[in-house]
């Protein structure tokens, strides 16, 4: 009888084990298809896709015991085990379905726009394919030694902080090298160089014969906006586990601050050049989030008489390509007060678009003229056709952290519109930050396939 019992229970929980796997299946599956614009489908969305071809793995095991366990005679019982099972694996490569279709756009662009040049470029040293099911499972490999390393380089010291940059090289070739500014994302209030802010491209672009540079350049103080929002206690205890991943500085940047501190990066990358075998006429500048945004605001500004001696006088960006960075700050901000970006509750929404993005556009303008200056759907108004530097723009699909249509889309509708050669690479299936936990992700295959063919048409 105790053997009966026995094996009746370790039959329950098992049977339990594999119902709790495949109901968490469910929940993130419907959370990252249809609830993606609640603050848990924009969390689930930040990873889901990025670990969803290993997943669906986890599921057909669960499946095919729940069949044998309790449903082995029962067909119809079993049919809708397998119909849960087939749903879980949709959502779990459903980005590799709509992949095709994004792919097209994508070809259409580099062709219409390249013409012959991108039919005739040399590729043998890219990525043979834009996405590949076993690179998302094992990873895109680098070779070590055809880069090198150099991390924690002073380059500003404001008598408050210092500001330091790590430095990618390739280990081959003779410089100058074309240069890559790498800037971190964060939401302008955390985040920093080195492993938040994807070394693994870092090191890929190296390897690559491009010098790589991924600086800090000072956020605004979460504690402070924290304490305004009357949450102070709860992000000290927060910050007490999580500190040490983030850049601690003894002062806090606006917005402008933080662009001021990247000017000045390129001013020491001016004077330094020929140390870090920089090529000071063949630039290029990408970020991530809020580092895209900052990614814009270089590349378009630093020919823009409002950015007047802002940055190196050298320097000729050949280039930019921001990754899900925000175009419209007054969008972002009024997105935020309505409750209909970021979960934001519409009850505390106007609260926190008040204490945070109006805190961060602080400056030396009146608040809506800051909002102008920095925000790039602006800047790029103020700019005639030949001062825009061409533009790849990379986001994914289900992005609602920074509205892919609102943002990136209405950009680059307005781009063309101003004559600039702008391309818009859509990310199949992905939400915000789709590249930064897992570099080798479908999402970013697909945007370093694009990058290394961009970067090889305008550099040269």
């Amino acid at each position: 009888m105790m053997k009966i019992y026995n094996k009746t229970v370790f039959k329950y929980l098992i049977l339990v084990s594999c119902y709790l796997a495949l109901a968490w299946g469910i929940m993130a599956a419907v959370l990252y298809l249809f609830l993606d614009f609640s603050l848990m489908g924009i969390l689930i969305g930040l990873f889901y896709p990025e670990v969803a071809p290993l997943l669906v793995l986890t599921y057909v095991g669960p499946t095919l015991v729940i069949i044998r366990l309790q449903f082995w005679h029962k067909w119809k019982r079993a049919l809708i085990v397998l119909g849960i099972c087939g749903f879980l694996m949709f959502a779990g490569y459903f980005q590799f379905f709509t992949a095709p279709f994004r792919l097209f756009e994508a070809e259409y662009q580099m062709t219409t726009t390249y013409q012959a040049s991108y039919l005739a470029l040399d590729k043998s040293n890219m990525l043979p394919s834009p996405v590949s099911l076993w690179s998302s499972v094992m990873g895109l490999q680098v070779d070590e030694a055809l880069y090198t390393v150099q991390t924690n380089i002073l380059y500003y010291n404001n008598g408050v902080d210092k500001f330091r940059f790590d430095y990618y090289k390739p280990s081959w070739g003779s410089g100058p090298f074309p240069v890559i500014i790498n800037i971190h994302g964060g939401a302008w209030a955390a985040g920093g160089k080195g492993i938040a802010n994807t070394p693994g491209f870092s090191k890929y672009m190296a390897s690559k014969g491009y010098v790589v540079f991924d600086l800090n350049y000072g956020v605004y103080d979460l504690r402070m906006i924290a304490a305004q929002l009357g949450i102070g206690p709860l992000l000290q205890s927060i910050w007490g586990i999580y500190g040490s991943l983030l850049p601690i500085y003894n002062g806090s940047y606006t917005v402008e601050e933080q662009l001021e501190n990247i000017g000045r990066f390129t001013q020491f990358l001016d004077t330094y050049n020929a140390t870090y075998e920089a090529d000071m006429s063949n630039v290029f500048v990408t970020g991530r989030s809020a580092g895209g945004h900052l990614a814009y605001m270089v590349g378009l500004g630093y020919k823009s008489p409002l950015f007047a001696g802002n940055f190196s006088s050298s320097m000729v960006i050949k280039g930019i390509f921001p990754f899900y960075g925000p175009t419209d700050m007054s969008l972002m901000r009024d997105g935020v007060a309505r409750g209909t970006l970021g979960g934001v509750p519409p009850p505390i929404g106007p609260i926190v678009a008040n204490v945070i993005f109006d805190n961060l556009l602080n400056g030396s303008l009146p608040l809506e003229q800051q909002y102008q200056k920095y925000s790039p759907a602006y800047l790029i108004q103020t700019l005639s056709a030949s001062d825009i530097p061409p533009i790849l723009i990379i986001h994914g699909e289900k992005d609602n952290l920074c509205p892919y249509f609102e943002q990136s889309w209405t950009f680059h509708k307005l781009a063309l519109q101003k004559g600039a050669k702008c391309l818009f690479i859509t990310i199949p299936g992905q939400g915000h930050a789709f590249d930064i936990f897992n570099f080798q992700s479908l999402g970013g295959q697909m945007s370093t396939y694009y990058i290394e063919r961009f970067l090889a048409l305008e550099g040269g």
